[in-house]
C-alpha cells in the first residue's frame, strides 16, 4: 500500500480545510485506492483495510483500529472550501456523503464520497493534478506538514521544475489552505513558531524534500512567504542492481 499513489486535483490541494493527522491519513489511504483515470460513482463504497493502514504508518493493528474508531464521527462532519474563478460559485462541501462504518471483521472502513468531491479525486487528466505515494509522507506525523508538502509538490509540478523556489504565497492564502481560522495563531510570530516552522522541520526530517522559508514584510507586517527548495528535491530514488540510490530527476535511466 505504501506504493499506492495519492492523486488529487490541484484545486483540492489549494482548498481550505482542517483535519487531524488520523483523518488526513485515512482520506489519503482511501484516495490512493482510486485509479487516477477512473470515475468514482457516488453510490459505490470505497473501502480501507485498517491492517494495511497500520502497516503504512508503522502502527500495531489494534492501535490503528483504535485511532480510526475515534475519527469515524468527526470525519463525516469535516468540510472542504474551494475558492473558484470569478463567475463560478465557491464550493463548501463535506468530504463524505454519509457517516463511515466498520464492516466485515471490523477492520475494514467503508465510506461514500460526496458528490462535490468526486470530480477532484477521480477521472483526472491533463497536468493540473498532484500525485505522490503514501510512502512519501508515511513518516510525517503533522497535518500541517503533509499539507505544506502537498502544496509545494503541486507548485513544483505547475511551474518550471528547474527553479529553486515556488511562487510566493500570501500569509492570508496560507492560512486559508491550512484551515486556520482568524481567531487562531493571530500573530505571525505565533503562526510561524506553531505551524510553519514545525511543518518545515517535519518535511525536512521525514520526506525526501528539503525546504526553507523566506518571509516578506511590508513594514513590520509579514505579508508573504517564499518556499525555497534544496538539492534533495531534485533527486529521485532508483533501484540499480538491487540497491536503492538517489539520482537527478533529469538523468535518463539506463
Amino acid at each position: 500500500m505504501e506504493r499506492y499513489k495519492v492523486t488529487v486535483s490541484n484545486q483540492l490541494v489549494r482548498a481550505g480545510y482542517s483535519l487531524n493527522i488520523v483523518e488526513k491519513r485515512v482520506l489519503l489511504c482511501l484516495i490512493s485506492r482510486i485509479p487516477p483515470k477512473m470515475e468514482v460513482k457516488e453510490t459505490i463504497q470505497s473501502r480501507l483495510n485498517i491492517r494495511e493502514y497500520a502497516k503504512v504508518f508503522g502502527q500495531q493493528d489494534k492501535h490503528a483500529l483504535a485511532d480510526v474508531k475515534k475519527v469515524i464521527g468527526s470525519l463525516y462532519e469535516q468540510r472542504v472550501f474551494m475558492k473558484r474563478d470569478e463567475g463560478f460559485k465557491d464550493i463548501d462541501c463535506r468530504w463524505l456523503s454519509c457517516k463511515p462504518e466498520l464492516i466485515d471483521d471490523g477492520y475494514t472502513l467503508s465510506i461514500k464520497w460526496s458528490t462535490e468531491i468526486i470530480p477532484y479525486i477521480s477521472k483526472l487528466s491533463g497536468r493540473y493534478f498532484t500525485s505522490y505515494t503514501l510512502g512519501d509522507v508515511s513518516k510525517v506525523s503533522s497535518f500541517y506538514g503533509i499539507r505544506l508538502y502537498e502544496y509545494i509538490l503541486c507548485d513544483i509540478g505547475e511551474n518550471n521544475k528547474k527553479k529553486k523556489h515556488i511562487p510566493d504565497i500570501t500569509i492570508e492564502k496560507l492560512r486559508f489552505m491550512l484551515g486556520i481560522g482568524e481567531n487562531k495563531h493571530v500573530s505571525f510570530s505565533n503562526l510561524n513558531s506553531s505551524v510553519i516552522n514545525p511543518a518545515i522541520r517535519a518535511i525536512n526530517r521525514d520526506t525526501s524534500m528539503v525546504v526553507e522559508a523566506k518571509v516578506y514584510k511590508r513594514g513590520r507586517k509579514a505579508i508573504a512567504i517564499r518556499f525555497i527548495l534544496g538539492e534533495v528535491c531534485w533527486l529521485k530514488k532508483v533501484k540499480r542492481e538491487g540497491i536503492t540510490i538517489l539520482v537527478s530527476i533529469y538523468e535518463q535511466e539506463s
